[in-house]
């Protein structure tokens, strides 16, 4: 996964992907940033204000920031029934400010659970952020982050090995 943008959203229910997709997001972060960037985190009940300043504002000790808000209320859960089809005026005002996020500074969205990627505020997000679906890892689903896991490592399994783990995690 390649983090050119400097809005990452982050959701899903399994915390191994999460936490990768996380650091992948820090690391280009502070790539971008040139350095070491400050971290600021917010919890679901933030004032999108104060978040706003976070992701606007230079620090003296810092090349840039990272602000995280986690389960932000702009992006909810998916519960069942219709999605939001209307934007709010505080949630257009942060879409504008979040628009115009400084090289240096990096936007990070973490929500454990489905987010309702119907929702308005989701939809018009999307265009300036990656986004990692952390689905859950099933037994059709496994094989690729096996792989991966072992080039990190500059690792591969053998062709028999990967035959069989292939045989071994077929649904049966």
């Amino acid at each position: 996964m390649s983090t050119t943008k400097n809005i990452m959203i982050i959701y899903g229910t399994e915390a191994y992907l999460m936490e990768e997709g996380r650091k992948k997001f820090f690391a280009a972060a502070r790539k971008r940033s040139g350095g070491d960037a400050e971290v600021q985190t917010f919890q679901k009940d933030a004032a999108a204000a104060t978040v706003v300043e976070s992701f606007q504002g230079t620090s003296l000790f810092s090349s840039g920031t990272i602000t995280v808000w986690y389960d932000c209320p702009f992006l909810p859960l998916k519960k069942g029934g219709r999605s939001r089809s209307k934007i709010s005026k505080e949630e257009q005002w942060f879409l504008d400010e979040a628009g115009h996020l400084d090289d240096g500074n990096s936007l990070l969205f973490y929500s454990k659970g489905n987010v309702d990627t119907g929702s308005a505020f989701f939809k018009a997000l999307k265009p300036m952020a990656e986004v990692v679906a952390a689905e859950a890892v099933t037994e059709k689903t496994v094989m690729p982050y096996v792989t991966a896991y072992l080039k990190i490592g500059a690792e591969a399994l053998a062709a028999t090995a990967s035959s069989f783990c292939r045989t071994s995690f077929k649904p049966g």
